[in-house]
């Protein structure tokens, strides 16, 4: 199977392929190697349940909103604000539809479940961990690295 230009082509590429008795069907990161089992069963208990699910972690930072200019718009109310992870999970019939949706509209996402937003479909959050980083920078891996660290028995 070819990937695509961008990971939402990759993404529908797969999604064609999946067997016809899978009813839910998981999108993960392969630069994030820290995800729990916890994670992605409580990622495919909450697809299964509401339709679409993703982990995420509530934001620890504040968030600007900031022109082209550079110049600070907004600042979102933190409370609101959620970290975006993977897995991300939902119904194949609803990932399908959106990207149907977003293959004609000629729409391109920054995840899985922007498409999923358009249908107008809810997407739910699931608590995930905050080890469950991204690994894409020399900077990164440090972070991951100190995550797999263990202290040796005594």
């Amino acid at each position: 199977m070819a990937g695509g230009s961008e990971r939402q082509y990759s993404v529908w590429n797969g999604l064609k392929r999946v067997a016809d008795a899978a009813d839910v069907v998981l999108v993960h990161d392969a630069a994030r190697p820290l995800v729990t089992a916890q994670t992605i069963e409580a990622v495919i208990k909450a697809a299964r349940e509401q339709g679409a699910a993703i982990a995420a972690v509530p934001e620890k930072n504040t968030i600007k909103v900031v022109s082209d200019a550079g110049i600070v718009k907004s600042t979102p109310v933190r409370s609101t604000l959620w970290a975006v992870q993977t897995p991300q999970g939902f119904r194949k019939e609803i990932l399908i539809e959106a990207n149907e949706k977003a293959e004609t509209d000629g729409f391109l996402g920054t995840d899985d479940a922007s498409l999923v937003e358009r249908l107008g479909r809810p997407v739910h959050v699931v608590m995930s961990d905050y080890s469950n980083i991204k690994v894409t920078t020399p900077e990164d891996l440090l972070v991951a690295e100190a995550f797999c660290v263990r202290p040796m028995a005594a």
